[in-house]
């Protein structure tokens, strides 16, 4: 009985890996700059300088696991028939110890597929944050220009107002 239990259970663990299907892993890693657009246009040091690392981290981890991310991911690769759930299941992202990197990592049968995707999800994580870090630059420029725009419209081209309105 013994020797049975040694013979069989080495060839059953052996007979269980061979069907199993192969998995291949690629990572990217991103730098999580600490410099604001709004920061350096004003050539103010920005206050978040002081906070803690790791907290930033763990923001910029949560936000690279959200579901319009995984999305843009998918849609970038062509994979639009994948869920964001799917690719949110494969993949891990971690920030490294004593370094402002984050590391994506992307799981899939096909290495270069991984490797695809996990470039795609780095990629599109500098974008998504890029584009929330100037939404607010957006929204002001967007609202100075309808405002000049209401100016002219007007004809108040010589008011303080409307000199006010193109200094700032």
């Amino acid at each position: 009985v013994i020797v049975c239990v040694l013979v069989a259970v080495p060839l059953a663990a052996v007979f269980f890996t061979m069907r199993q299907q192969r998995l291949y892993e690629a990572s990217a890693e991103v730098l999580l700059s600490q410099q604001t657009l709004a920061s350096s246009l004003s050539d103010i040091q920005d206050p978040a300088i002081w906070q803690d690392p790791n907290r930033i981290a763990a923001t910029q981890m949560e936000l690279a696991r959200v579901t319009p991310l995984a999305k843009r991911v998918l849609e970038a690769t062509g994979l639009e028939d994948r869920s964001p759930a799917s690719l949110l299941a494969a993949s891990e992202v971690s920030s490294r110890a004593n370094a402002d990197l984050l590391e994506f990592r992307v799981r899939d049968g096909d290495p270069d597929l991984a490797a695809r995707l996990t470039t795609a999800y780095a990629h599109q994580f500098t974008i998504y944050r890029h584009e929330l870090n100037t939404e607010s630059l957006r929204s002001a420029r967007q609202t100075l220009s309808t405002r000049i725009s209401q100016l002219l419209a007007e004809g108040d081209r010589r008011s303080l107002l409307y000199a006010r309105t193109l200094i700032e």
